[in-house]
């Protein structure tokens, strides 16, 4: 069933997939759905998380019928979701790698959009972009960091430090292999997120872009970031802060108080939940987290943000 005799292209779209058969077809009918695939400026990495699962089934007339252009592998045994994208990661052969959850799908023209932009600035490290958001198939919103297309010095480490901070959804991100620290991926594994790590590490290396228009849309209803750990991940991102610190200095006080602007928001939707909101503070003081001035920024920022987009609401 495994097969790497993938033709070699620019643009390679790496999928982690688990158990959703019916997503993933869709995801790759928006794919082969572009002119750029059918070029062959675009390939396709599949890799299966799911050994029992047959969703297979689902798409073996899209793969028989594009053998050179689609690699899918069933893992034999379950790797969890950050080691299944880190071996996407290694094994990826082309310039550029794409990834997007087999729950996600491309927009109209959006890979032609991707090879102009590359064609004229090739030693872009990492892509990303807003996200259509659907709920219930049904258009909901689109989250948007930047309201028009924005090209970002590596050197601007204001602005790469909110592009790090909205990284949190890996779908739709598009690095430059050359620039991928995998082995920093793999040091941030226990993190859920380690994905924020490349990005980070990536836009401080070198120029990165942010697409104002939609590359995907994004499906919801899963799981959220704060629902993995006590502390809702910040001590994860927290640490990749302090890494990439290492590799331009000055990016920890402009990162660390984007992180700590979640607080506010966490605070209010346990407010129904004392244990998990008493959880959350121990955690908080045990981590000495509130004697560090940029918590306050941070926690100042987020109630200005949370307000913001609660009168947003009341005037829509």
């Amino acid at each position: 069933m495994y097969n790497d005799c993938i033709m070699k292209s620019e643009l390679e779209i790496c999928i982690p997939t688990y158990k959703r058969p019916k997503e993933l077809r869709e995801c790759l009918e928006s794919i082969i759905a572009q002119d750029e695939f059918h070029s062959g400026w675009v390939t396709v990495r599949i890799y299966d998380d799911a050994p029992q699962d047959p969703s297979y089934e689902a798409i073996k007339d899209i793969i028989n019928l594009y053998p050179k252009q689609i690699v899918y592998r069933k893992n034999i045994k379950n790797l969890k979701t950050e080691e299944n994208i880190s071996q996407l990661l290694e094994n990826s052969k082309s310039t550029y790698s794409l990834f997007i959850t087999d729950d996600d799908s491309f927009t109209k023209n959006s890979l032609q959009r991707l090879r102009r932009l590359f064609t004229t600035h090739p030693h872009l490290t990492v892509v990303r972009s807003s996200f259509a958001i659907v709920r219930d198939m049904k258009d909901y919103r689109t989250h948007t960091l930047f309201s028009r297309d924005t090209q970002i010095s590596q050197n601007d480490i204001s602005t790469v430090a909110r592009f790090f901070r909205d990284s949190d959804t890996l779908s739709g991100t598009c690095f430059l292999r050359a620039t991928q620290d995998i082995a920093g991926y793999r040091r941030h594994k226990s993190s859920k997120y380690p994905h924020m790590y490349l990005v980070g590490k990536s836009a401080l290396s070198g120029d990165s872009y942010y697409f104002s228009n939609p590359l995907i849309q994004h499906a919801v209803g899963n799981a959220v970031f704060w629902e993995y750990t006590r502390d809702y991940m910040i001590s994860g991102i927290f640490a990749m802060v302090q890494d990439l610190d290492i590799l331009k200095p000055g990016f920890f006080t402009q990162a660390a108080r984007l992180v700590f602007s979640s607080v506010p928001y966490i605070v209010f939707i346990n407010l129904l939940h004392p244990k998990r909101l008493t959880q959350f503070l121990l955690v908080m003081i045990e981590k000495k987290y509130f004697i560090l001035s940029v918590f306050w920024e941070g926690c100042a920022l987020g109630v200005y943000q949370l307000v913001r987009e609660k009168l947003s609401q009341m005037k829509n």
